[in-house]
């Protein structure tokens, strides 16, 4: 008689976000003026373009493909422990990955606050202090994590003013429902490993 497969159907759904979120695209981006500087970024892509130059960095994209591989292999090893969730190394495959999207989404969080509080209150003193000539006004409003502000500059008699917008993307909401899937397939799964240890104090 063939063993009825046992499925953490909440495993299986992160599993396949999992495999999606690497291609989804950009979680944030902000644009300064109408199209003057851009900076897209997610866990997986990194892209900095001034007036239509792209900036790379070789680390940096190494350091994305890691990360889209483990979330690839993450995934995989999701779904392959959901589909047989009562085996004994279900659990372990599915512990692998299961909170890389809610620590993703908080590192992501963070990383922009703490950028925002640099950009706002640091970075204009620093460049002020740097420039000789007359004196130099900078103002700079970057909203937090997302909304359209403006800012100026001021040197000399010139004031240069721009609009600086900034905001999640779609993929973002995905990443947000791949977390909360990943908290429910971890808590779940518990049940299966409760029901794994009884049957084998009974043997």
């Amino acid at each position: 008689m063939r063993k009825k497969l046992t499925v953490n159907w909440f495993g299986v759904g992160f599993g396949v976000l999992m495999l999606i979120l690497p291609f989804a695209g950009y979680w944030w981006r902000a644009e300064v003026g109408s199209g003057a500087a851009s900076l897209s970024m997610s866990p997986f892509n990194f892209d900095v373009n001034v007036v239509g130059i792209q900036i790379h960095s070789t680390l940096v994209r190494y350091i994305l493909l890691f990360a889209k591989i483990s979330f690839l292999i993450a995934g995989v090893f999701a779904i392959l422990g959901s589909l047989f969730a009562d085996r004994w190394w279900a659990g372990r495959l599915i512990r692998f990955g299961v909170m890389k999207p809610l620590w993703s989404v908080v590192t992501l969080i963070v990383v922009l606050v703490a950028g925002t509080f640099f950009v706002n209150m640091v970075l204009p003193s620093i460049v002020s202090g740097m420039v000789r000539d007359g004196p130099t006004q900078i103002n700079l409003r970057v909203p937090l994590l997302c909304g359209t502000s403006e800012s100026n500059i001021t040197a000399g008699n010139v004031t240069v003013r721009t609009t600086i917008s900034v905001g999640f993307l779609t993929p973002f909401l995905l990443a947000i429902a791949a977390a909360v899937l990943g908290i429910l397939t971890r808590i779940y799964q518990k049940r299966f490993a409760k029901k794994e240890t009884a049957k084998s104090k009974k043997e």
